[in-house]
């Protein structure tokens, strides 16, 4: 995941500032931590079942969402060369590639549950059709469709 970040940036968000105490050794927390938010998706996403039906959404939203990033960057910098006090100029960058992040760990946890709830939905006990009177099982396959993203990747070709 691409996430914007600078030498000019005076610092970064929370979330990607925070490391996780050594005694949390062995603690998957996608709470605090936007990594293991990444990292669960990308598992949940793989393989021949799962990239069909949540791995391809969840990646088209996350190209678009670093196209615009890629973009806006572009437009900060073109910008921030404009901007001659160092303070300034090192403020305006830190803005956007803050903003920039705390809004992917926000879409990222928000994709995640999207997906498990998604998953947990389409577990095996209702990939077989039920008779809607009878509510027994046909023995029909259930065909699942692809996850619908519900998040606007065009937000992050916003520019101060």
């Amino acid at each position: 995941m691409y996430i914007p970040v600078s030498n000019n940036c005076i610092n970064v968000s929370e979330a990607y500032g925070a490391n996780q105490p050594a005694n949390e050794s062995g603690v998957f927390d996608t709470d605090n931590y936007p990594y293991y938010v990444f990292k669960d998706l990308c598992t949940r996403c793989v393989g021949p079942e799962n990239y069909k039906i949540y791995g391809q959404p969840v990646q088209a939203y996350w190209h678009e969402a670093e196209s615009n990033m890629f973009s806006g960057m572009s437009k900060v910098i073109e910008h921030a060369q404009k901007i001659k006090d160092n303070n300034t100029r090192a403020s305006y960058i830190t803005s956007y590639c803050n903003d920039m992040q705390t809004k992917a760990f926000k879409d990222g946890k928000q994709m995640l549950n999207d997906v498990v709830w998604t998953q947990s939905y389409n577990s095996n006990t209702f990939k077989i059709q039920r008779n809607p009177k009878t509510h027994q099982m046909t023995g029909e396959k259930v065909v699942i469709p692809p996850m619908e993203v519900k998040l606007n990747a065009s937000e992050y070709g916003n520019v101060p």
